[in-house]
C-alpha cells in the first residue's frame, strides 16, 4: 500500500492507474539517476499494488513457500505503508512460518529505497550490515 493512504484509496488507485494511459508521476524529491526518471509510473504503481494484493490472497490461503522469511522496513518510509508488512508477517506466523522482522528507527533516516545506487553510502552500509546480521553472516 501507499504510505499515508487508507486501503480503499490504494484499491481505487490500483484500478484507476491500471486502466488509464501511463503517466509519469514526477517527484522532485527523488535523486537524479542516469538510468531512470524522478518519480513513478502510474502503471508501475498499479502493478505494485496488484502484486501486493496477490501476496495477501496467497498468504490467506497458505504458508509461504520459503522456510524462513525476513521483512526489513524503515520507519522513515514515505512511499510504502509498513502496516501491510506487519500484517503479512502476522498472517505468515499464524500459518506456522518462521518470520523475522526488523524496522529501522525513523531517527536513522533510512529511506524507502535504501539499497539504491544513489542512496547515501552510510545508510546503505547500515542496511546491508543489518541484513547480513539477520541472516547470521558477518558483515
Amino acid at each position: 500500500g501507499i504510505a499515508g493512504m487508507p486501503s480503499f484509496v490504494d484499491t481505487f488507485l490500483m484500478n484507476l492507474f491500471a486502466r488509464l494511459p501511463n503517466v509519469d508521476l514526477y517527484n522532485p524529491g527523488e535523486p537524479e539517476r542516469d538510468w531512470g526518471y524522478r518519480g513513478e509510473a502510474s502503471r508501475g504503481v498499479a502493478e505494485f499494488l496488484r502484486f501486493g494484493k496477490g501476496i495477501f490472497r496467497q498468504a490467506d490461503a497458505s504458508a509461504p513457500a520459503a522456510r524462513d522469511v525476513y521483512l526489513v522496513t524503515t520507519a522513515s518510509d514515505d512511499t510504502a505503508d509498513n502496516r501491510y508488512a506487519e500484517e503479512l508477517a502476522e498472517m505468515w506466523r499464524a500459518s506456522g512460518a518462521n518470520v523475522t522482522t526488523y524496522e529501522f528507527d525513523a531517527s536513522l533516516g533510512v529511506p524507502h529505497n535504501s539499497i539504491d545506487l544513489t542512496t547515501d553510502p552510510d545508510k546503505k552500509a547500515l542496511v546491508y550490515a543489518k541484513i547480513l546480521e539477520l541472516l547470521g553472516e558477518a558483515p
